[in-house]
This record gives C-alpha cells, structure tokens and sequence, in this order.
C-alpha cells in the first residue's frame, strides 16, 4: 500500500503538469489539498486492505502528486534568477519535514491509534497545503497571457524526442525502485530481527 502510495506520488507526474499546465498552480494545489485530506479522512474509515489501495494509495498519491509537481513548477516558474538555490531550500524543507514525521507519527499511533492519526494528518495537510497553495503564484490567468500559442495540444509529445530526456527517465525509475524499498520492507525486515 505504501509503495503504491508513493509510486502514485510521481507516477501521475504526466497527468500533472498537464492539470497544471491548464488550471495554474494556485487552483491545483488547493484542489490537491481536499485530495490529499479526503484520502487519508477517508482511508481512516476503511475496513479492508482493497479500500486501503484506493484512498491511500491512489487518492491520496494522486494529491500528493499534484502538490509536488505543482511546487517544483512553481519554483521554476517565481525563482529564474536562482533556481538552484531555491529547489535546494525546497528539498531541504522536505528532508526536515520526513525526519520529524516519524517520530511524530509513532508517537501519535501509540496515543490516539491509527484511525485518528490519519485524521490528524489529514487536517495537518490540508492546512498546510492550503496554505503553500494560496502562495503560490503567477495565477492561471497570467500564465495564459505568458504562454499563449502554447496551448494549441492537450501534451507536447515533442519532448519524447530528447534522448536524454529518455535515458533520463529511465535512469530515475530504476533509482526510485531502489529508493522506495527501505520504506515498504525495512520495518518488517527490523522487526523480524
């Protein structure tokens, strides 16, 4: 369920930058938020591993998807001068968001169980991307003004034909594949011990 969760949370990259490409970034990211709560609300009342799959998995990696495509297109588009620097801050926020999240959520499983965990992070969420949201900018209306003629296909295709962007692709899904191990099997590997 968690691999399927974080696979989600880049696999709908595509379907993202499209989303974003029409809406903005401001109206994604809000919509994302209500995603990302209704997931983890929802998966709060779940009975089964199956409902698990859908709300947490897709629902939910599908909302944290759009934040996340959403924040680095937003990055690039109000940060020209010093991208770098800024995707730099950006993951460094991340990286102190996961290393308190563990902690945070143990703690909170122990205190008040699974079910309102999930609601608590569910509120924690949508504030706090609600929040990013409403900073974001330039608006949709702005971004239209800026990118007129370039709206003429659903996808440009065209970038299929770099072939470093192929080797790319590729490279960063067999590293992800690595990537997402220690979180789905290293607990239970641990606990084994």
């Amino acid at each position: 369920m968690t691999s399927l969760a974080q696979s989600s949370s880049y696999g709908f990259g595509l379907v993202a930058a499209v989303i974003c490409k029409s809406y903005g970034c401001r109206t994604v990211t809000l919509c994302a938020a209500i995603i990302c709560g209704s997931g983890l609300v929802i998966s709060s009342f779940a009975t089964s591993i199956l409902i698990l799959y859908f709300t947490y998995g897709i629902l939910w990696g599908f909302g944290t998807c759009l934040v996340y495509f959403t924040s680095i297109i937003a990055i690039s588009m109000s940060c020209q001068k010093r991208l770098a620097l800024a995707n730099g801050i950006a993951a460094s926020g991340s990286a102190v968001g996961m290393l308190a999240q563990g902690p945070v959520i143990q703690l909170l499983f122990q205190i008040i169980g699974w079910a309102h965990t999930m609601r608590v992070l569910a509120l924690i969420q949508l504030a706090f991307i609600t929040l990013g949201g409403l900073a974001f900018g330039p608006s949709s209306a702005e971004c239209e003004k800026r990118d007129k003629g370039l709206r003429q296909t659903f996808f440009d295709w065209k970038v299929f034909k770099n072939r470093r962007l192929r080797v790319w692709m590729i490279a960063i899904s067999f590293f992800v594949f690595t990537l997402l191990i220690p979180y789905t099997h290293m607990v239970s590997v641990t606990f084994a011990a």
